[in-house]
């Protein structure tokens, strides 16, 4: 995002960077699985459910780079002037805002359960 801002001046959506590319995170995690690294295996499945989720409303090209056609689950109408005001009205955000919830209350448990031993 800092590159989309300070860099492209948001003239390039950041779902076309190789960081938004499936198979970078795929590489990523079989890297991990081989070499037997937890933390690589973490950060590799972090980026691929990351694009999983980015699939629901935005445009990931999960053929890249045999195939640039990009999928996107849902699209998003512009109900609001500003793109941020019509995402955060739509279903989708929803799903994210409870994803992000569950998060926080599973890392809140685990974090009292480590100061109970």
């Amino acid at each position: 995002m800092l590159w989309f801002h300070f860099v492209d001046h948001g003239s390039v959506h950041h779902h076309t960077y190789i960081t938004h590319r499936p198979i970078v995170w795929l590489t990523v995690l079989l890297a991990g699985l081989v070499l037997r690294r937890h933390f690589v295996i973490g950060v590799g499945l972090g980026g691929v459910l990351h694009m999983m989720l980015d699939t629901i409303a935005g445009a990931i090209a999960w053929g890249w780079p045999f195939f640039q056609h990009s999928l996107s689950l849902v699209t998003v109408p512009a109900t609001h002037d500003h793109w941020v005001l019509s995402f955060m009205a739509h279903w989708t955000f929803q799903v994210e805002i409870t994803i992000c919830a569950i998060a926080a209350f599973v890392f809140w448990r685990s974090s009292l359960k480590g100061k109970k031993t």
